[in-house]
């Protein structure tokens, strides 16, 4: 800074600032250079741009797209002919999955658009005009980026704190549910309490206490959350954002379930909460009329019962559960009629590849689906989560070191998980995680 005020001292003389007659004509050019450019544009902005049609007889064309690589929201050009100038006709589209970009604006012979989030990798793209679709013969190599850090709590302190996202302490977090807002609400089992978690606000407080759950169901647009009490009368507590979060008993009991229940979740309907217990029993409440109660199945496959959670899948139309004590993921139909082994059965371990064929799990919990099917799986004493890809049915290490214990943030291959438990995907698709043993730390798995 000594050097720059020295230099500028020496070209104007005994002072560090220009002499006032040198001023004003560096003013006075700067004001005539605006002025010039002003009339360049306003020239130019006297006539409207004009609005071209797609002209449905003659070919849509492709030539060029740039960049050929990035990640999401990567702004992206796409050069060609024949696309019209009406954004509401024009998609591209990246991948097999036909994941759509968010267009910016077109004008016949460009499109201007945002990358959308899609599977790492080389991916095709596709442009659609009205009802013309073509493909470029070249791919586009989109790069995932993923981080794990800490949201709040801290490895070895539970003291059962709230504050700040750096003063909050916790204890056994077995339930997770990312919310509206990009906020967090957490269950504490053994301590008995529901906790919310202001992310942007920084703050975390207490909700309710002296009520032991673990996992729970989440409307789509996640406003609202539905705790299951683990033991019998099994009471269920609804938390809604209308109601700032405030807790509000929804039922007082669920008849017919004596064992425990660990996790409830919602089918694409939402007019039913399912749920099974430790005895096997699968059933459903029926959320406009809560005494409604049904029983679908007796003496499912699980294990003893203990630590089991339930994920529904949108896109296979069925449930997923996890049997802890015996290493597997089944499919369950939502009537309870039909279930199969999807996942793991073959021995405790951390070996991954086929989902049947060769994967192992080493006492899963929580789990996820994604809008595309693919199945997330917590390992507690793994210490790792697991992604079972819908395509290829093959099993992959997600995030965490293979039976490390430990509290490492960073990318997801070296980060260290201290028992994890819970897990849900927040409104951008990334993963909050909690651990559950002694003090309790949340997790985020950030992808993009």
């Amino acid at each position: 800074m000594k050097t720059s005020v020295l230099n500028r001292a020496k070209r104007w003389g005994d002072t560090a600032y220009p002499p006032i007659e040198s001023f004003k004509k560096m003013l006075l050019l700067t004001l005539v250079s605006i002025f010039i450019a002003f009339q360049f544009i306003s020239c130019d902005d006297d006539e409207p741009p004009s609005i071209v049609d797609h002209d449905p007889s003659l070919p849509v064309k492709l030539e060029s797209f740039m960049p050929d690589s990035g990640g999401i929201r990567t702004k992206f050009i796409v050069k060609g002919s024949n696309f019209g100038s009406d954004i509401s006709k024009v998609k591209v589209l990246f991948s097999e999955d036909e994941k759509e970009a968010t267009i910016l604006g077109v004008d016949n012979e460009t499109i201007y658009c945002l990358v959308p989030k899609q599977a790492g990798g080389d991916n095709v793209v596709n442009v659609v005009v009205e009802d013309d679709t073509i493909a470029f013969d070249n791919t586009f190599h989109y790069i995932v980026r993923e981080n794990v850090s800490t949201i709040t709590g801290v490895r070895g302190d539970n003291s059962l704190v709230d504050g700040s996202l750096s003063e909050a302490r916790f204890n056994y977090l077995y339930g997770v549910a990312a919310v509206a807002g990009g906020d967090i609400i957490v269950a504490e089992m053994y301590a008995g309490n529901i906790r919310y978690i202001a992310v942007e606000d920084n703050r975390v407080t207490t909700l309710l206490t002296n009520f032991f759950t673990a996992m729970p169901a989440v409307t789509k647009d996640r406003t609202k959350v539905f705790f299951v009490g683990k033991q019998r009368p099994h009471k269920i507590y609804l938390l809604d954002q209308e109601n700032l979060w405030e807790p509000e008993l929804f039922v007082s009991s669920i008849p017919g379930f004596n064992g425990d229940i660990w996790s409830a979740a919602f089918d694409d309907t939402e007019e039913w909460l399912y749920f099974f217990d430790s005895t096997g029993k699968f059933g459903r409440l029926e959320m406009n009329n809560p005494s409604n109660v049904e029983v679908l199945a007796e003496n499912i496959p699980r294990g003893n019962g203990t630590h089991n959670c339930l994920a529904y899948s949108p896109y296979h139309d069925c449930f997923f559960y996890t049997i802890y004590t015996t290493q597997a993921v089944y499919r369950l139909s939502k009537d309870g009629s039909e279930y199969e082994l999807w996942i793991g059965g073959n021995g405790q371990g951390v070996s991954t590849g086929h989902r049947t064929e060769a994967a192992q799990l080493y006492y899963p919990g929580g789990l996820t689906v994604d809008e595309d099917g693919n199945i997330y799986v917590v390992n507690i004493d793994g210490n790792t989560i697991v992604k079972c890809d819908r395509k290829s049915d093959f099993v992959s290490l997600l995030a965490g070191v293979p039976l490390t214990m430990g509290h490492k943030d960073g990318p997801p291959l070296e980060a260290q998980f201290y028992l994890p438990f819970g897990i849900s995907i927040d409104e951008d698709g990334n993963f909050i995680i909690c651990e559950c043993w002694g003090s309790g730390v949340v997790r985020k798995l950030a992808i993009e």
